[in-house]
């Protein structure tokens, strides 16, 4: 990709350019992150681009067909910039990100090269490897709507219907014990076991505040709810710590009938045959 201004094609077509890249990530929280893999900090657009976390990134091969155009940034964990704390919690999983060429020199030359999402990110010892995926990358992504049985809404969303601020849907408890995948809350009102199975547990305080995680389990604690993650936090939540239980739906008919009294937003088919109606046959004397 070449620059269309004239003073940036200028400064690119140098014979000894100082040109290097710089990342821009906006995180699900819509925090910014600036990573650049110049030996010194830059500024630009509002956006401070650090050399702290030491970013490298592989090739990008431009395509003008279909497939996506992917590759990697690898960099050190550094708790300012890409901490490890964070990439465990999930901040940055699908982040945004853009792909600058920038002369380092003088930053109002530069070339905007890609803009896509973050996709694979891992640890990697005391560093990290992001995924960058192009935008093209969507086009592989199934899109429209199959017949089933089971509602394909998401609970709480505009096509649900299901108001997930209604107390009766939602309700706020500390930590009492525990550990990083089995929670122990206590809450206000004790729900019959399996109420929150499939919902969520949103963190409202501590290291980490925002930090959403999906219900496997919901039991019986005692007095105390127990909840069992899908996917164990980054570290345990200390006593006291403020979170919130969201609701669970699995998506049948009967559940949202007689759980959330939404029968008329259900966005399945409950009555649809199954495989056995193309295995049937006629019996004879019954009238089939």
């Amino acid at each position: 990709m070449r620059p269309e201004d004239p003073y940036t094609k200028d400064r690119f077509d140098e014979e000894a350019p100082s040109l290097c890249t710089c990342w821009r990530i906006i995180r699900q929280d819509d925090a910014e992150i600036g990573l650049t893999d110049h030996d010194r900090d830059i500024s630009f657009t509002g956006t401070l681009f650090r050399s702290a976390g030491g970013a490298m990134g592989s090739s990008l091969e431009a395509t003008a067909s279909l497939s996506p155009d992917n590759a990697d940034i690898i960099g050190v964990l550094d708790p300012d910039l890409l901490g490890a704390d964070a990439l465990e919690a999930g901040f940055f999983d699908e982040a945004d990100i853009q792909v600058w060429r920038v002369d380092w020199a003088d930053p109002d030359a530069r070339l905007l090269l890609r803009t896509g999402r973050l996709g694979e990110v891992e640890r990697t010892g005391e560093g990290f490897r992001a995924e960058f995926r192009s935008l093209k990358a969507q086009l592989g992504q199934v899109a429209g709507r199959i017949y089933g049985r089971t509602c394909d809404a998401a609970l709480g969303d505009t096509r649900c219907g299901v108001d997930l601020q209604d107390t009766s849907y939602h309700m706020d408890g500390v930590i009492s014990g525990g550990d990083s995948r089995r929670l122990e809350v206590t809450v206000g009102t004790k729900r019959t076991a399996g109420f929150y199975t499939g919902g969520a547990v949103i963190i409202d305080d501590g290291p980490l505040a925002g930090v959403i995680r999906a219900i496997r389990e919901h039991g019986d604690a005692g007095e105390d709810e127990s909840i069992l993650l899908w996917e164990a936090l980054p570290q345990e939540l200390s006593p006291g710590t403020s979170v919130r239980l969201i609701a669970g739906c699995d998506k049948q008919f009967g559940t949202c009938a007689s759980k959330f009294s939404n029968q008329l937003n259900f966005r399945g088919f409950p009555h649809i045959p199954g495989n056995d109606v193309l295995m049937a046959t006629a019996r004879p004397g019954d009238g089939s």
